[in-house]
């Protein structure tokens, strides 16, 4: 009887228990099914914030070419349609926040050698140049002559941005009209 115990005890000490190559194998699939889709919502993340900032660089874009609409019409009611713009051909920053009281119209600053980025205030959660952070995005606006053009201008403006170490940029162009 002593015997029949023994081999049964070998026996199922033989089944059960894992070997080590086991173990490591099972503990490599963990690994790749927690790190796979880890690696997913990582990415995802990231792709979503570059495209929350490229969403913002157009809303920047479309602004200030929107104030520049805004200042040409009120000056078709009241003279020449690009007086209290800039000079053609420099680079200029516009605040449509901050209203010039000689000219009831958003204050526009010359660039020196580069335009300054744009503050985010946290309490308007606007963008502007007087108060708040500076932001990540630097806005370059620009007006420039058509060729053979004297009626029409080209209004460009740049955006620029970083995500990381990668920079980014987005310009939007519009031809505008002097429609009087």
């Amino acid at each position: 009887m002593y015997t029949r115990e023994k081999n049964e005890l070998r026996r199922v000490s033989q089944k059960g228990g894992y070997t080590l190559l086991e173990t490591l194998i099972a503990i490599f699939i963990l690994t790749l099914v927690i790190v796979g889709p880890m690696s997913v919502a990582s990415r995802t993340l990231f792709s979503a914030t570059i495209a929350r900032q490229q969403v913002i660089a157009f809303y920047l874009a479309q602004e200030a070419i929107e104030s520049i609409r805004n200042i040409r019409d009120q000056n078709s009611l009241s003279g020449s349609w690009l007086t209290d713009l800039p000079a053609l051909g420099q680079n200029f920053t516009i605040d449509v926040t901050a209203i010039n009281p000689g000219t009831n119209k958003p204050t526009m600053t010359l660039c020196a050698a580069s335009c300054p980025p744009i503050n985010y205030d946290l309490a308007t959660h606007l963008y502007q140049y007087q108060t708040g952070t500076p932001s990540d995005f630097t806005r370059t606006v620009r007006i420039d002559s058509v060729p053979d053009k004297t009626d029409e201008v080209a209004v460009s403006v740049t955006i620029d941005w970083s995500v990381g170490k990668i920079p980014r940029s987005f310009t939007a162009r519009e031809n505008i009209f002097n429609w009087q």
